[in-house]
């Protein structure tokens, strides 16, 4: 199909391929959909997982006159092959692209900050305590986004004139087998502070910390990337995390390539996407009294916030003024105590969602939301759609 018939085509049809397992994904494709939202007339179709991408899908695109391919999932060399071959038009990201595969007319890639993202965690790291030694937890299966965080990382650590160590996965490239990263984070001098590749790797690393019997934060300080907040929100304590993807993410590469499709972009070089921030949580809590008292506040909320906890509760089990609460919870998570009771709240509301097959109402009711109707109008608002829509979809129906 010429790029002049694509230019007179009613509607555009798009194959997207994103995990849709993870925030980061969801949180990709809502800024897709939210570009679609101003009058343009797209079909997608979703790809949501690497193995169901194969050379089928793009000889069923070629045949179907696709006219255009959103790819944030890591393909195999030979699939991308293909996938140039095609003459459709792509965006993708640079760090899941192959080097064989060359940005031109047809190919336009965007560039998340990797290297920054490590630097950033080790500069929020050096700051969070006196720490013997820092280490980086990578991605088990080898990817350039977890490389280059921890050329960022290890960079910024060393300039510092501090020891960094990193861990290597067992071959198999699983999370699964504990017992080496067990034993890897039980021989670090402590206190220590350690950066994981992304939340997973984190969550998995906070499971060895605990059976090594080690303190976290006293002993080990931990951070993540993505600010998965059903992960970063459900784990002992709850994770620091980097937030680098925002639904203007997913805008920006919907709009490449709906300039790409109807002819009006010939960009060649990479297309930067900067924006990455701290999400402060209890696994890298200072140690200072303001900090200490966060973490206890933290740790309450987590425990209780779905039991319909108040404010004032949180107050009345710290034994210091609201007031100064409220300070403190600006300062270091720049929220309110009740938006804080409010996000674990939903976080546990979610993971039941997802996990679960109880009813809607009895989930409600267990996580502390006393009005349905008032929670539905809220839920739709802070996740675009239903409770129901939102469960059907987290399991693929």
């Amino acid at each position: 199909m010429t790029m002049k018939q694509r230019k007179t085509k009613k509607a555009f049809d798009v194959i997207v391929a994103v995990r849709m397992y993870n925030a980061v994904g969801r949180t990709r494709l809502e800024g897709i959909l939210r570009f679609l939202r101003h009058g343009r007339n797209w079909r997608i179709k979703l790809i949501e997982t690497e193995d169901r991408f194969t050379a089928q899908t793009i000889a069923g695109a070629i045949k179907d006159g696709i006219d255009g391919f959103i790819v944030f999932q890591s393909l195999s060399p030979n699939i991308w092959r293909d996938l140039i071959a095609s003459r459709i038009p792509i965006v993708s990201l640079e760090s899941v692209c192959p080097p064989m595969a060359t940005r031109g007319r047809l190919l336009h890639l965007v560039r998340v900050d990797d290297e920054g993202i490590g630097a950033l965690a080790a500069r929020h790291l050096l700051n969070a305590g006196d720490f013997r030694t820092f280490g980086f937890i990578p991605y088990p299966q080898d990817e350039n986004w977890s490389r280059r965080r921890l050329a960022g990382f290890i960079a910024e650590i060393r300039a510092n004139k501090k020891d960094c160590r990193v861990f290597t996965p067992p071959k198999d490239g699983s999370l699964d087998n504990a017992s080496a990263l067990v034993a890897w984070v039980s021989g670090l001098p402590h206190p220590a502070a350690l950066f994981a590749a992304n939340d997973l790797v984190a969550t998995h690393a906070i499971a060895a910390l605990h059976a090594a019997n080690l303190d976290i934060p006293r002993q080990v300080a931990i951070l993540g990337v993505d600010n998965d907040e059903i992960l970063c929100q459900n784990v002992e304590p709850s994770l620091t995390s980097i937030r680098f993807v925002t639904e203007k993410e997913g805008e920006l590469v919907a709009s490449e390539l709906e300039k790409m499709m109807t002819g009006a972009s010939a960009r060649k070089d990479l297309i930067p996407w900067n924006f990455k921030e701290i999400v402060r949580r209890e696994s890298t809590s200072f140690t200072t009294p303001a900090a200490q008292l966060m973490r206890r506040a933290l740790q309450y909320i987590n425990r209780h916030a779905a039991e319909g906890v108040r404010v004032r509760d949180v107050v009345r089990h710290l034994g210091v003024s609201q007031r100064l609460l409220e300070l403190r919870f600006r300062e270091f998570e720049s929220k309110s105590v009740a938006q804080a009771l409010d996000d674990r709240r939903f976080a546990e509301l979610v993971r039941r969602l997802k996990d679960t097959d109880a009813p809607i109402s009895q989930i409600a009711a267990d996580c502390g939301f006393g009005n349905l109707s008032n929670l539905t109008r809220r839920f739709r608002k802070r996740y675009g759609k239903t409770m129901r829509e939102w469960r059907l979809e987290m399991r693929g129906k």
